[in-house]
């Protein structure tokens, strides 16, 4: 199954360059976009001078988890919803979880949605919501660090600029589009996704390990 891209970015080729059966072992050739399927954008993926993959520390790849589910707004609101969720609907979520002094430093915020059990269809590039730039601006504020998302970014179809995206990495922190198998994710979790240190590279693709508390 071909892995998640966005529109005009390069496919994944895989080529089998040697088989156990003719040479005594297997080799693939992999030819896959820096951005493909669940992937780790650093702030060099907008920000002029931003730093990239390589320059991010340890530290900074473990989060503790926040997650705002949307997935019974979408089921309410139809097919086509494309709202971004606001500044005030942000801070809201953080005095939910105990306000700002409760709001951990250094966390990721995730946005659930439900797309995820839409890959490989036509479906999964619908209408997505997303965050505002203000809403991520107030989450860096308070102490975020990272957004992440289950659609292939966290930019509403409605935000043209991708302006929650050019926030986050704006801000020095990073954005992790395309999760997958976040249904029992939860605040209070803690999440690990270190990407392949690509040598000034925009980002890289991560297989994210969430530890549940």
């Amino acid at each position: 199954e071909q892995a998640s891209i966005f529109p005009g970015d390069p496919e994944t080729v895989i080529d089998v360059v040697a088989t156990i059966e003719t040479d005594g072992y297997l080799v693939e050739a992999v030819s896959v976009g820096s951005h493909t399927g669940t992937h780790l954008d650093s702030p060099g993926h907008f920000v002029e001078a931003g730093r990239t993959v390589d320059q991010l520390e340890g530290r900074e790849l473990v989060w503790p988890v926040y997650v705002i589910d949307v997935t019974e707004r979408m089921a309410e609101e139809g097919p086509d919803s494309d709202f971004q969720i606001t500044a005030e609907e942000a801070a809201s979520y953080v005095s939910s979880w105990g306000g700002k002094k409760k709001f951990e430093r250094g966390a990721i915020v995730v946005l659930r949605t439900g797309f995820a059990d839409k890959f490989g269809t036509s479906a999964y590039h619908d209408p997505i919501p997303g965050f505002s730039g203000e809403a991520v601006q107030y989450l860096f504020d308070a102490g975020a660090r990272a957004i992440g998302t289950d659609t292939f970014g966290p930019d509403a179809t409605s935000d043209e600029d991708y302006l929650a995206t050019f926030t986050a990495l704006d801000n020095d922190g990073v954005v992790i589009p395309d999760l997958d198998n976040i249904d029992d994710l939860k605040t209070g979790d803690i999440m690990i996704a270190s990407p392949v240190a690509l040598e000034n590279g925009s980002a890289f693709l991560v297989d994210p390990l969430a530890c549940h508390s």
